[in-house]
């Protein structure tokens, strides 16, 4: 078993060693997946009591489009599909209270992207601004044994519970590691903050005792993608 450990090791070494010359300019185009923690900072709960939150995870699936103009700058658009939302849990006097919202969004994000590294594997940074749509939701509340679709409840009334587009700054650091060819591989991590309030106008007011404040989107995760390099000087 070491033996063969050592000689995958020397391998990988060896890899490494003969693609110092690979230059990372040009087209790349990729997929990818995340595990995010996401957050809706500030809840609305529609007058009910704010809840504690709950440490929430929702996958998400990108396709990746980029151009390097220098092995060390570039762009880079996304087309991200993200579960998004919040769970929240808490008990008061024996009774359980509950509530989930689930928001799916597809994010359009525009990165700058600078990077270090000329061999097989370079560190890179991306930041830039990021246009979500909204698609489908939901928001259920539960009390002990009594479940509440408030989605059901409210929109009929009062319209749409969240804003149909979002917009934020998106950050991701990692690193790119060739291992083959053209072929490359991505693992980072990538944050978004949402600027915008989600609530929709209709519900942006006070409830009862409680003073209102916008509500935003937020997460943090780790992306692991595949990728392949059209054009690369060697």
């Amino acid at each position: 078993m070491k033996k063969n450990i050592l000689l995958l090791a020397v391998l990988l070494s060896t890899a490494t060693l003969r693609a110092t010359d690979f230059n990372w300019q040009g087209f790349n185009a990729g997929a990818a997946a995340s595990a995010n923690g996401i957050f809706i900072v500030n809840q609305l709960n529609y007058g009910n009591k704010e809840m504690a939150y709950k440490l929430t995870i929702y996958p998400a699936w990108q396709l990746a489009f980029g151009y390097n103009f220098t092995p060390h700058l570039g762009v880079q658009l996304n087309c991200t599909f993200a579960k998004q939302g919040q769970d929240y849990d808490e008990t008061i006097d024996g009774i359980n209270f509950n509530r989930q919202v689930v928001i799916h969004y597809t994010h359009l994000p525009i990165f700058f992207k600078y990077m270090t590294g000329m061999g097989a594997a370079q560190l890179y940074a991306m930041v830039g601004p990021d246009l979500a749509f909204r698609g489908n939701y939901s928001s259920i509340f539960n009390e002990g044994n009594e479940s509440t679709d408030q989605k059901a409840e409210m929109e009929p009334k009062d319209g749409e519970l969240f804003t149909k587009t979002d917009f934020g700054i998106n950050f991701s650091i990692g690193s790119n590691i060739r291992i083959a060819g053209n072929v490359y591989i991505n693992a980072g991590i990538e944050i978004y903050d949402g600027f915008t309030d989600i609530n929709s106008p209709a519900y942006r007011y006070n409830y009862k005792s409680y003073t209102y404040g916008k509500s935003s989107n937020f997460y943090a995760g780790v992306n692991v993608g595949v990728h392949y390099l059209f054009t690369s000087a060697k």
